[in-house]
């Protein structure tokens, strides 16, 4: 078979199989096992037949007319537009789309934490050196655009996150468009072909309308910054396989892209093909090593201030740490990596952030023995793809489930869609079968897409999708549970939140949940059995204990609730709010003079903050010795509850 006629049959076998895995997603018994393709099926029957029957015309149109008239000639000069221009249009066009198409959930991923961290802290996170302080910053600059009156800190937290992924999406956008013809260049034997306006084009729809794109629109994650990063890295490095760089940006790039996620480590390996072609070939063996000393120096400094900015922080180990954690596979349950549960999640996840970008890269690439001796492109390309291929395969189930935890992995999805399309342009040189392959690519990859952008934008679609996860260990029950506790319907709530427990005794975010509710129902003594069974399973988490302690102190078990906070004083006793609870406790179980020495250890750790000279006052009001019976909440009312929440 010649090998364009090859592309094209593997174009529209790939086509064929992303239409019917969605076809069979629809049917209800495979609606939770199928999740990486049932977007259909959380709209009405007839979407799904309208997308199908348009796919079905422009495949046809696409193959059926003759190429003279299908496609424009790729010599054909491209229209009179000005650079900026063109970069200004498409620049307005992204934005409105990401924006008003946006996410209307925080269900994926660690939206719900996220949203309520980053008005309260910058604090670096282990896995993500700079991205805390990357959102706290828009937080800061962007946060007084969505603030209106009565507005929660969380809910301008979730606008400011979303107008950053929007934003982060429109540079990449941008940054698609001379990657595009980074990639013609490389691929390309003939100028002709490099200067070919609609396969430009083409490469920039189909990397563009990818699964992973919807990081893109308005998601709340972290993930966004590091799908940008690594699209620059792609650009800088195939500029420098052109010719047309140095290798210094590239070195730059992977390190912003380290910096945002230590994920981006799986970028090392490409890295080092190109410094060692650098060395190979002569001509550039002088900048290279001018390169090499500035690129040291960056990554030393930016270790320095990683360190100073975490107080400590080891980049190199936390990335051995890391490499080993994924590598042992700690944390899933025993044997999933070499489970049918793992192939089918890891199945799940190749298809939601593709559909075509790691089926296009693995299929091609078995095709290249067309193509002859591989040239020093093809072999960056296939480092990049198989190490990313590796690192997606090897990481196993997460605290949130793999379906939730999607977009940790989704940058994935643009290497293999970059890595795709480059096999794709070396196997196809003539332009009219590029075009007709790249038409195929677009028609499948929308179909695919669309719905997903369409089922994110809808909060209740999203809502009742997400019902239907498979997470496992009573995740998705409990995270139900929780949306409709802190929207107030209590008993909803506790319907799931039991049925998470249900279907996982173990899970201890469920029991703490559960605990919440029952607190808010005044229902203290059930309150202190969730909460005990909470701290129980997590002895090291901390609002676990605070929350068992609120609940013992308000069912009278003083000298309970005593033993609890002197543990956490045991465990670190430079916590000012834990001497504080600790006084109060005390002076309800009438030891006054401990409990006034107690407050006064916490306003010496903290005498900046006028709540424990406060409560100081009130344990010294008369009448204030006689507190069982729930007197601590009476008597301090919003303190005591403002020394839980901290």
């Amino acid at each position: 078979m010649p090998r364009e006629r090859f592309v094209i049959v593997v174009m529209l076998g790939l086509t064929a199989i992303t239409l019917g895995v969605h076809v069979l997603a629809t049917f209800d018994p495979l609606v939770p096992w199928m999740w990486g393709v049932h977007a259909y099926a959380f709209f009405p029957r007839g979407w799904l037949l309208v997308a199908v029957a348009a796919v079905v015309a422009a495949l046809v149109a696409m193959v059926g007319l003759r190429p003279p008239r299908f496609a424009i000639p790729g010599g054909r000069r491209a229209p009179a537009w000005r650079p900026w221009a063109l970069y200004v249009a498409v620049a307005a066009g992204a934005f409105a789309v990401f924006w008003l198409l946006r996410a209307r959930h925080l269900f994926l991923g660690d939206g719900f934490v996220l949203v309520d961290s980053i008005p309260r802290t910058d604090a670096l996170h282990n896995f993500e050196p700079l991205m805390a302080h990357l959102q706290h910053a828009i937080w800061r600059l962007a946060g007084p655009l969505f603030q209106r009156p009565g507005s929660r800190p969380a809910d301008v937290a979730a606008a400011t996150t979303a107008l950053g992924s929007a934003v982060a999406g429109v540079l990449f956008v941008l940054t698609l468009i001379p990657l595009s013809a980074e990639l013609l260049r490389a691929a390309s034997r003939d100028a002709v072909a490099r200067a070919d306006v609609w396969t430009r084009a083409g490469i920039v729809v189909v990397i563009a309308s990818q699964g992973f794109v919807q990081l893109f629109f308005g998601y709340v994650e972290n993930y966004t910054w590091l799908a940008l990063a690594v699209t620059y890295y792609l650009l800088t490095a195939f500029a420098y396989l052109n010719g047309r760089a140095s290798l210094l940006p590239a070195l730059v790039s992977c390190c912003a892209a380290l910096c945002l996620h230590l994920s981006a480590a799986a970028l090392l390996p490409s890295l080092t093909v190109l410094v060692a072609w650098g060395f190979l070939d002569a001509r550039r063996r002088r900048a290279l090593l001018g390169d090499l000393v500035s690129g040291v120096v960056l990554v030393v400094v930016l270790a320095m201030l990683i360190s100073m900015a975490g107080n400590g922080y080891d980049l190199p180990a936390t990335l051995w740490q890391i490499a080993r954690l994924v590598l042992s596979g700690s944390g899933d349950t025993a044997g999933y990596l070499l489970s049918a549960r793992h192939l089918q999640d890891f199945l799940n996840e190749v298809a939601l952030v593709g559909p075509l970008g790691m089926l296009l890269f693995v299929v091609l690439l078995g095709g290249m023995r067309w193509v002859g001796r591989p040239g020093i492109a093809r072999v960056f390309v296939g480092v990049l793809g198989l190490t990313w291929l590796a690192g997606v395969w090897v990481a196993g189930d997460s605290n949130l489930g793999y379906a939730r935890n999607w977009d940790l992995l989704a940058p994935a999805g643009l290497v293999f869609a970059v890595a795709g399309v480059f096999l794709l342009l070396e196997l196809a040189q003539r332009g009219e079968v590029r075009r007709l392959a790249l038409g195929i690519a677009v028609a499948a990859s929308l179909f695919h897409t669309a719905p997903w952008i369409a089922l994110n934008a809808s909060f209740e679609r999203s809502f009742e999708r997400f019902k239907t996860l498979p997470l496992g260990g009573g995740r998705t029950e409990s995270t139900v549970g929780y949306w409709y506790a802190t929207h107030g319907q209590l008993d909803a709530a506790e319907q799931w939140l039991i049925r998470a427990l249900d279907a996982n005794p173990g899970n201890s975010r469920a029991h703490y949940l559960l605990g919440r509710v029952c607190m808010m129902t005044g229902r203290y003594d059930e309150a202190v059995a969730a909460f005990s069974a909470a701290r129980i399973q997590r002895p090291d988490l901390e609002p676990f204990r605070m929350a068992l302690i609120d609940a013992l102190v308000r069912t009278n078990h003083g000298s309970a609730a005593l033993a609890e906070v002197d543990t956490l004083i045991a465990r670190n006793p430079g916590v000012a709010r834990d001497w504080a609870v600790r006084g109060v406790i005390l002076m309800e179980l009438n030891k006054a003079g401990e409990a006034r020495d107690a407050v006064a250890r916490a306003i010496a750790l903290d005498p900046a903050d006028n709540a424990y000279r406060d409560i100081e006052r009130q344990l010294d009001a008369p009448g204030a010795t006689v507190m069982l019976l729930g007197g601590t909440a009476t008597v301090l009312g919003g303190r005591w509850q403002e020394l839980m929440d901290r």
